[in-house]
C-alpha cells in the first residue's frame, strides 16, 4: 500500500513538473540565446543562437497550410490572428463573399464568439498587399479591414504571409486601426489551443526554436523558449514531427499537410510515456520540398 502511495505521487509530481515548464520561462535557454535587436518589436524577431556566424538561407520551396478545428474535424481556414490578450481565426476562404470570424478572450476560452459578416468591396491589392473591408450585421455597427502582406523574402526570413486586422464605426476607422497578428520570421509552424500558442521557427542556420506563450499570461515573452529541436517527416501520411527536449521531459507537436486529413497534436512525454495532451484549435504550417 504504501509503494503504491508513492507510485501516484510520483506520477502527480512528474506532471506537475511538466506543466510548470510550459509555464516558466526557460532559464538555461535564456542565456544561450541573443536578446532580440530593440528596434524590432518582440514578437516579430526571430531568436539565434549564441556563437551562429556566417550563416546561410535554409530557406526552400514550400507550401502554407492553415486548419481550425470545428468540433474534431479539421476544415480549411484563412488565417489565423493571435494577439497579446485575444485570438481570432478567419474560417472561411479568403475570396470567399461571407467571412465567419470566430473570437475569443486568452483570459476566458471557454467563452467563444463568432460573428459573421459580408464582403463590402473586392480585395484591393497593390505592392504585395491585399486589403479586404468587412461589414457585420447593422445591430453591431462595426466595420473589419484585413491586411494580408504577400512579400517573401526568402533570405531575409519572410516565409509566411503576415496579417494585420482592424475594426471600426467605418471601412477608413477600421482600416486606419490595423493591429498586428503575431509574426516570426523563418515560421514553420504556428499552434493555438485553448491554453496556449505555439512557434516553432528556425535560426538563420536552421536551428529549430520553440516557442510557447501561456494564454494565462498575456505576455508578449514566452514561457518556454527552447533551442535546438529536430523534426522528422512521414511521407505516407504527410506529417511532420517537431521535438524537442528539456528536463527529462520531451515535447513534440505533429502538424500535417493532407487535404483530406490534416492533423495536429501537442504532447508532453517523459520516460517514453505520454503524461500531457492539449487540444489545438488552429494551425499554421510550412511544409519544405
Amino acid at each position: 500500500m504504501i509503494q503504491t502511495h508513492r507510485r501516484i505521487s510520483m506520477t502527480l509530481i512528474s506532471l506537475l513538473l511538466a506543466l510548470s515548464l510550459w509555464s516558466n520561462y526557460s532559464i538555461r535557454a535564456e542565456r544561450h540565446a541573443l536578446a532580440a535587436p530593440a528596434t524590432l518589436p518582440p514578437d516579430q524577431s526571430a531568436p539565434v543562437s549564441v556563437g551562429e556566424t556566417n550563416a546561410t538561407p535554409s530557406y526552400q520551396q514550400y507550401t502554407e497550410y492553415s486548419f481550425y478545428n470545428e468540433q474534431g474535424t479539421w476544415k480549411r481556414s484563412w488565417l489565423q490572428c493571435d494577439r497579446r490578450r485575444n485570438v481570432g481565426l478567419m474560417l472561411d476562404a479568403s475570396d470567399s463573399k461571407t467571412q465567419h470570424y470566430l473570437t475569443f478572450k486568452k483570459s476566458q476560452p471557454a467563452q467563444k464568439k463568432v460573428t459573421e459578416f459580408a464582403l463590402s468591396k473586392e480585395e484591393d491589392c497593390a505592392m504585395q498587399k491585399c486589403w479586404w473591408a468587412f461589414t457585420s450585421p447593422a445591430w453591431t455597427g462595426k466595420n473589419y479591414a484585413v491586411e494580408e502582406s504577400h512579400y517573401i523574402e526568402p533570405d531575409d526570413g519572410y516565409w509566411t504571409r503576415s496579417y494585420y486586422i482592424g475594426t471600426g464605426a467605418s471601412e477608413q476607422s477600421a482600416e486606419s486601426h490595423v493591429q498586428p497578428c503575431r509574426w516570426f520570421s523563418r515560421s514553420r509552424a504556428a499552434v493555438i489551443t485553448e491554453r496556449r500558442s505555439m512557434y516553432i521557427t528556425e535560426t538563420q542556420t536552421g536551428r529549430l526554436v520553440l516557442k510557447v506563450y501561456d494564454h494565462k499570461d498575456a505576455s508578449n515573452q514566452p514561457s518556454l523558449f527552447l533551442v535546438g529541436g529536430h523534426s522528422s517527416l512521414n511521407t505516407a501520411g504527410d506529417v511532420e514531427s517537431f521535438t524537442f527536449k528539456n528536463h527529462g521531459f520531451t515535447y513534440i507537436i505533429n502538424v500535417g499537410a493532407q487535404e483530406n486529413h490534416p492533423l495536429a497534436e501537442v504532447l508532453v512525454m517523459q520516460h517514453n510515456a505520454v503524461i500531457f495532451k492539449d487540444d489545438p484549435l488552429s494551425y499554421n504550417y510550412l511544409k519544405k520540398s
